[in-house]
């Protein structure tokens, strides 16, 4: 038997399909939205861009965090599907999923634009008005 009619035969394989499909439709979304940003970073000086990245790490836990609570939370309810049902509907676990993956874009780019504005602000020495 094949690993797709394994996984289509027995529920407590179909949980990885789940995952994968999430993790991939996640990068792909995060990259549509942020390609201009990463266009833009590879145009600049490898100096500058190595700093934005080192800012952008610590900033974009939050995000990640949120990326593998979807993988979480989906992988949850394909192996129960009774597990949600207590809690929520349907339509509920929907919104809930795109509201996880709309904040994990939404920190992912947060956490980009925090940390080109700091760098840039280092580099050309602005202060901060009030």
């Amino acid at each position: 038997m094949s690993y797709w009619q394994t996984v289509m035969s027995e529920k407590s394989w179909a949980w990885s399909i789940v995952a994968l499909v999430w993790f991939v439709v996640m990068l792909i979304v995060r990259h549509l939205l942020l390609r201009y940003i990463f266009v833009q970073l590879k145009k600049m000086n490898k100096e500058i861009r190595d700093q934005i990245q080192r800012n952008y790490l610590p900033r974009s836990i939050v995000g990640w965090l949120l990326f593998f609570l979807g993988i979480t939370l989906g992988t949850l309810i394909c192996l129960d599907p009774g597990f949600a049902e207590r809690y929520l509907t349907l339509f509920q676990l929907q919104v809930l999923c795109i509201g996880i993956l709309g904040s994990s874009i939404f920190v992912h780019t947060h956490a980009y634009t925090s940390a080109l504005l700091k760098v840039l602000t280092e580099q050309f020495g602005v202060e901060k008005t009030s």
